[in-house]
């Protein structure tokens, strides 16, 4: 979700074959993945969005603001949410002009584990760079004040 990619959740009972490809999200479904991992996924990336994003609804795709592999969902000078998918490069350039003189909130966020690492800030104004905490997966979560 993070990536820009989408969730469904299917309630597949007794629908499920060998053969019909159907996601086995649903742990009721006959043969199908419990689907555990993908289930916390869910939930992580739900609470993500609808407890520590600011405003969701005025983020927009703007990938021109990162670079290594990166996405980004922004509403530049307000709000920033960074997704650093694992094989990324360790570090990756955010372009904060648009929140020039402002000292940003900044957080890592586990998407496997849904957690936050310790919190830092930075002074906005050109092109900060960021170091994922490990090669894995990561969210960078940028805010400013309001």
């Amino acid at each position: 979700s993070v990536g820009g990619g989408h969730f469904t959740f299917h309630a597949d009972e007794l629908q499920e074959t060998v053969t019909t490809g159907i996601m086995g999200y649903d742990p009721r479904v006959p043969g199908g993945d419990k689907g555990m991992d993908k289930r916390d996924w869910l939930g992580h990336a739900s609470r993500f969005f609808n407890q520590h994003v600011v405003d969701l609804d005025a983020l927009t795709p703007h990938n021109e603001l990162v670079d290594g592999g990166t996405c980004c969902l922004a509403d530049p000078g307000r709000e920033y949410v960074i997704y650093a998918p694992i094989g990324s490069p360790a570090g990756f350039k955010l372009n904060l002009e648009a929140a020039a003189t402002k000292t940003l909130d900044c957080r890592f966020y586990d998407p496997r584990l849904g957690r936050f690492e310790a919190a830092f800030t930075r002074q906005a104004g050109g092109t900060e760079s960021f170091v994922k905490p490990d090669p894995a997966d990561w969210v960078l979560h940028v805010t400013a004040p309001r």
